[in-house]
């Protein structure tokens, strides 16, 4: 249940600095051997190698007998090779910030018979913030699904060593009243669509919509969405922003109470208005989706399309698309109604022109 801050929390998370890096450390051992991987956000961080910040990719996995333990991805939009022992993913703990990232831990004993991951600690935060690690396996949680709150520490055991890596969810959020679920966007030749949804609202008057180009210049208010004022259910929102001149831009909410006090919320994102006629394919939405969600591609040139689908193993599910289509922008509903929750893979080919995309179904 959600509760108001007082005046006094929201002073201290003002003034406590957030320039520093928020870093999770977990201990591997396999009782004879022992290392540590740290994971989190960093202002500066990319969500690819930084050697700047420590990462470096680490050479193929050693043959079974030797002690391994790595942080690894098996998404498109995060590549890291064959691991890392660091992985910080782009963020400033900010006030009015809410963060989730998503880590895969890979691991193999040495001589030991098991392996304990143990969690080495928290961060400090102001304490309007909340923040946890859930440690789960790859078929949903049944064999490991365990959550470590703000100032736990503990471990995890792994006896069957056929379980050899854990999906690790890292949440970092400020407590504040309004609780922002999704915020996303799409473009549509030269005009963005902003996206988001809410799922809970306090006195929440409207939001002010802010935009700057990334080469750095101010933030401009460029509309207004009313708020519910206050909902304890999902709400959604949308804003158009039309005809805008090639290049890449920044976006931003700026929530505002009815009683004049105000919080950011930053999409996490850069969003590109491409040279017209570019072939693209974007992301869906909404997504996560259940059941149904959007695919919008863009073609520069008539031709043959394929539009399909894909398991996150890579197996074909189904050809969505198989068909002459002339230029232009185009919207494609899919309803995963037959199919189990997970993630999966949709691609769009013409010609030469190839782009894929990951989804997730969460039923």
């Amino acid at each position: 249940m959600k509760k108001l801050i007082p005046a006094i929390l929201l002073l201290l998370a003002s003034e406590y600095c957030f320039s520093q890096q928020y870093e999770i450390r977990i201990k591997v051992s396999d009782g004879f051997n022992t290392d540590t991987v740290r994971l989190g956000f960093d202002p500066a961080a990319t969500n690819g190698i930084d050697a700047f910040l420590g990462e470096t990719e680490l050479p193929p996995v050693p043959p079974t007998g030797v002690f391994d333990v790595r942080l690894f991805s098996d998404s498109a939009n995060v590549p890291l090779g064959e691991g890392v022992k660091r992985d910080y993913r782009p963020g400033a703990v900010l006030p009015g910030m809410s963060y989730t990232s998503y880590h895969k831990i890979k691991y193999k004993p040495g001589s030991g018979t098991s392996i304990r991951l143990t969690l080495l600690g928290f961060p400090q935060l102001p304490p309007t913030f909340y923040h946890e690690i859930n440690f789960k396996d790859f078929f949903g949680g049944v064999v490991v699904n365990t959550t470590f709150i703000a100032s736990d520490t503990g471990s995890v055991l792994i006896s069957n060593l056929a379980l050899d890596r854990l999906l690790l969810t890292l949440k970092v959020q400020d407590l504040s009243p309004v609780e922002l679920s999704q915020f996303q966007s799409s473009v549509s030749f030269n005009d963005v669509f902003l996206r988001w949804q809410t799922s809970f609202e306090l006195n929440n008057r409207g939001f002010e919509v802010h935009r700057k180009t990334t080469a750095g210049d101010e933030w401009q208010t460029i509309g207004f969405v009313d708020g519910a004022i206050n909902s304890n259910g999902l709400q959604e929102y949308e804003y158009a922003d039309r005809d805008l001149n090639m290049g890449s831009y920044n976006y931003r909410l700026k929530q505002i109470d009815i009683n004049g006090n105000f919080e950011y919320f930053i999409l996490n994102e850069i969003v590109t208005v491409a040279r017209p006629g570019m072939f693209a394919l974007e992301q869906n939405y909404p997504n996560p989706f259940n059941p149904a969600t959007t695919i919008s591609f863009q073609l520069p040139e008539a031709g043959a399309i394929k539009l399909t689908l894909y398991d996150a193993g890579g197996k074909l599910i189904k050809t969505l698309l198989d068909e002459f289509r002339n230029s232009g922008h185009y919207d494609y509903s899919f309803d995963g109604s037959s199919l189990p929750s997970g993630v999966y893979y949709y691609s769009l080919e013409s010609g030469d022109s190839k782009e894929v995309k990951s989804m997730v179904l969460l039923k």
